[in-house]
């Protein structure tokens, strides 16, 4: 879930504008990196400036959870 100047981003799939109690759907965004699915994780983000634009934006950040994983220092043999 996200917001961003009233409009709301719900389950990445719907934005929705509370005060016209209007909404649209979102068509799933593709994997551009099928390779590296494994350990990654993504968020969906709304950006909506109405001073500048009447014109909303949601995009996809890829990131790792690196609570996950250990970092331990390689001991050379």
């Amino acid at each position: 879930m996200g917001h961003c100047n009233g409009l709301l981003l719900l389950f990445s799939l719907l934005v929705v504008n509370p005060a016209t109690r209007r909404w649209v759907s979102l068509p799933l965004l593709p994997c551009h990196f099928p390779e590296l699915e494994f350990g990654f994780f993504d968020k969906e983000c709304i950006v909506f400036d109405p001073t500048i634009s009447p014109h909303y934006e949601v995009f996809k950040i890829l990131f790792v959870n690196t609570g996950w994983y250990s970092v331990e220092r390689w001991i050379p043999s």
